[in-house]
């Protein structure tokens, strides 16, 4: 993984307070995988033993695969990781992400995460601010996905409008 690769990782919290060494550490333990556009990088439903960060393209994040009508939760871009909440919980994942151009990650086991990041209170801090964030996001899109459905039926346009928030 290139300097340049490792920077656009290091570009966002909490991870933007790791030091040099940290970060070298980072560098080491991290291999990078590329996928093509619409592939499954993880499955919601299934245990996680991996994070991954986001180097290049894009992801999005759905409560199912089968069901891509419902839309995306997040739309995750380079400098965004995922897998962590299924890895650091131990539960099984909550979404399924799937690459929504062709992608570049660098991912890393469960145990080097853990080990590399667990002991630095910033980064502890950081994932469960994080954390909270992603669950939030999670539980309003369940929401309007249940309110949605709750709804007598409707024309095809006003359901097109509430689908897309407009």
């Amino acid at each position: 993984m290139g300097t340049s690769d490792g920077e656009i990782v290091f570009s966002k919290e909490p991870f933007s307070f790791l030091d040099g060494d940290e970060r070298a550490l980072f560098m080491e333990n991290v291999r990078l995988f590329t996928f093509a556009s619409g592939e499954i990088l993880i499955r919601g439903g299934e245990m996680g033993n991996m994070v991954y960060f986001i180097v290049r393209g894009e992801c999005g994040v759905f409560l199912s695969p089968t069901t891509p009508a419902a839309g995306s939760v997040a739309r995750l871009v380079p400098g965004d990781f995922f897998g962590e909440m299924a890895m650091l919980a131990n539960v099984k994942r909550t979404a399924t992400v799937k690459t929504l151009t062709e992608v570049q990650v660098a991912a890393m086991d469960s145990q080097k995460f853990k080990k590399l990041f667990m002991t630095n209170p910033r980064i502890v801090k950081g994932l469960d601010a994080y954390y909270k964030k992603r669950q939030g996001e999670l539980n309003l899109f369940k929401k309007r996905v249940a309110d949605m459905e709750s709804r007598p039926e409707q024309g095809l346009w006003q359901k097109i409008r509430k689908m897309f928030g407009l």
